[in-house]
């Protein structure tokens, strides 16, 4: 796939999501531009796969071309970036996932940050600012 095609796919996959779900991760974007099958996350989550691009259907400079047009298309939409840890649960405590066989935390970071819509911040702020009462026990 050459760069320009890439592009477009990514635009139109998180332009998809944002409409569907008001966010988009990098995960997302792989799984549905079927670059990454759900099983091969979840093996990575329970910790069998030991960096998720060893999974992934795409070689290292187009998978910058996606993180880099990710943000290109964030700033177009106006999304907030938001960086999320993923951890995996073991007997120990939890442990931090690894996306790229570097580790490098410039990178780590790149892939686990997710762009959220205007709609999602302000349904996030509500919620923050009024907190749901407890459910009352009958």
């Amino acid at each position: 796939m050459n760069r320009q095609l890439l592009r477009t796919k990514v635009q139109a996959t998180m332009r998809q999501l944002i409409a569907e779900r008001g966010y988009a991760s990098p995960l997302d974007v792989l799984l549905s531009m079927e670059k990454l099958s759900a099983k091969n996350v979840d093996d990575w989550r329970s910790g069998k796969i030991p960096y998720l691009e060893r999974v992934i259907q795409m070689n290292l400079p187009q998978l910058n071309v996606l993180l880099a047009e990710m943000k290109e298309v964030a700033r177009d939409m106006d999304l907030t970036p938001s960086l999320t840890a993923y951890r995996r649960r073991t007997r120990s405590g939890r442990l931090p996932l690894r996306f790229s066989k570097s580790g490098a935390p410039h990178l780590e970071e790149r892939y686990a940050t997710h762009f959220l819509s205007r709609k999602l911040r302000g349904t996030k702020a509500l919620a923050k600012s009024n907190p749901v009462p407890p459910a009352t026990q009958r």
